[in-house]
């Protein structure tokens, strides 16, 4: 155990630290001599959550820096030698808790940069098409489909999405997860800087967005996104 590859420490039933291997020590910085709760190295392995935990528990800690899985098992005392040389036992309550700490960041950083990767499928409908153009000169109607094309096509560029026109009024547009979150906290602002185009026609101009995401494969992300615009 003191060579072990993988963090470990053995915990009271109260938290308190009875000893650690070298790599726990490292992993968390501190001395062989810490002898204080498990609580002031991750705040939400109290003393509360050992006494309920079972006989072996996983929890997840993450934060800014790094992502660790702290795996919990039991060890009850008649499973422990009378002579032990690596822990003073003595007095403690019915059971210790060997603590194993995993480091996911690395493994999290990947899981979500795939996630990140994976394409979306949205459609995007002009839905007074038929209205608007109905209310300018048919000399502008040409100019007006234009200037609607481009608005789309560059939102959508700009989150390295393509655009390829469907109908006169329907448009299909693939681009990455890791973009539909930026989308959100710009409310689309598509939607609004469409209605700004305006060249004499009566109506402002109105979209449509339905977005496919979290399907398993784009013919899935397809159907979501038509369900999305219904």
């Amino acid at each position: 155990l003191h060579e072990f590859e993988i963090p470990y420490a053995l915990l009271e039933r109260s938290g308190k630290i009875l000893w650690m291997n070298e790599k726990f020590s490292e992993k968390m910085d501190i001395n062989k001599n810490y002898h204080k709760s498990i609580t002031t190295l991750f705040p939400t392995v109290t003393r509360e959550f050992l006494a309920k935990s079972e006989d072996v528990s996983d929890l997840r800690i993450e934060n800014d820096d790094c992502v660790v899985r702290l795996m919990l098992n039991r060890i009850y005392f008649d499973s422990v030698a009378d002579e032990n040389e690596i822990i003073d036992a003595e007095g403690a309550d019915e059971f210790l808790t060997a603590l194993y700490v995993f480091d996911e960041t690395e493994l999290h950083s990947y899981k979500k940069e795939i996630e990140e990767q994976k394409q979306v499928c949205s459609l995007v409908y002009i839905d007074n098409y038929d209205e608007v153009l109905n209310s300018i000169d048919p000399t502008r109607r040409t100019l007006l489909v234009a200037l609607i094309d481009r608005k789309i096509n560059k939102y959508f560029t700009q989150y390295d999405g393509i655009v390829r026109k469907l109908e006169n009024d329907k448009y299909f547009v693939m681009f990455k997860t890791k973009y539909v979150s930026k989308m959100q906290t710009n409310k689309f602002a598509i939607l609004d800087e469409v209605k700004t185009v305006n060249i004499g026609n009566g109506l402002p101009i109105t979209l449509s967005i339905g977005i496919g995401v979290g399907g398993n494969g784009l013919v899935a992300n397809y159907e979501i996104a038509r369900a999305a615009i219904d």
